[in-house]
C-alpha cells in the first residue's frame, strides 16, 4: 500500500476499497427492490380479500341501482344492507343494489358476529314493531310506500295508505327509507 504525503491511500487498495463499496451499494439495493416487491405482492393480497363494503367511509355517497345517489353518515355495514343517516332521514341501503362508494374510507373494524347476521328480516320486523312509515325504492326504480305488516325469509309485505298490500322480494329492493 503506497501512501502520499498526506497520509491518503493510494492504488490497488483504494480499487479494492471501492469496488467493495459499490458490491455492498448493490447488495443493499436489491435488498430494498426485493423488500418493496414483497410489500407490493402483500399489499396485492390484502386488497383481492378486501370487500367494498370494508371500504365504505363514515361520510360516503352510494351509487344504488334504481335509487340513484345515497350520501349520508354511515350507521352500520352489514353484508345485506347499509344503514345511511340522509337529511334527517334513515335509509337501509340494499348491498346487492350497490353500484359504486365514493370516497372510499379507511377500513372499519367488523362488526360483532351477532350484528352481521342482522338482516334484512330483523330491520323490517323493527320497522312493522315500530309502525314506521317507509318508502321503498326497488332496483327498477319503481316506489312503494306505507307500513310493514308481515315479514317472512325472503320477502316483506307493505300496506300503503290506501289498504292495498304488496309482497316485496328481499332481491328487488334497492333503499328503504324512513323519516323522523
Amino acid at each position: 500500500m503506497d501512501l502520499g504525503t498526506d497520509g491518503r491511500r493510494y492504488g490497488a487498495a483504494m480499487r479494492w476499497d471501492r469496488l467493495f463499496a459499490e458490491i455492498e451499494q448493490q447488495a443493499a439495493d436489491e435488498d430494498l427492490l426485493e423488500r418493496d416487491a414483497l410489500v407490493a405482492d402483500l399489499t396485492e393480497e390484502e386488497d383481492a380479500e378486501t370487500s367494498w363494503s370494508d371500504l365504505v367511509g363514515v361520510r360516503t355517497r352510494l351509487r344504488v341501482r334504481g335509487a340513484g345517489v345515497v350520501e349520508g353518515e354511515v350507521l352500520g355495514v352489514r353484508p345485506a344492507l347499509v344503514h345511511v343517516r340522509a337529511a334527517g332521514a334513515d335509509v337501509l341501503v340494499a348491498s346487492s343494489a350497490v353500484l359504486g362508494v365514493a370516497p372510499p374510507g379507511p377500513r372499519r373494524p367488523p362488526a360483532a358476529q351477532v350484528v352481521q347476521r342482522l338482516g334484512w328480516p330483523a330491520a323490517w320486523r323493527l320497522l312493522r314493531d315500530e309502525q314506521v312509515d317507509v318508502v321503498v325504492v326497488l332496483v327498477d326504480g319503481s316506489r312503494v310506500a306505507g307500513r310493514v305488516a308481515r315479514v317472512g325469509r325472503d320477502h316483506v309485505e307493505v300496506v300503503g295508505e290506501s289498504g292495498g298490500a304488496e309482497l316485496l322480494v328481499y332481491a328487488a329492493l334497492a333503499t328503504v327509507t324512513t323519516r323522523d
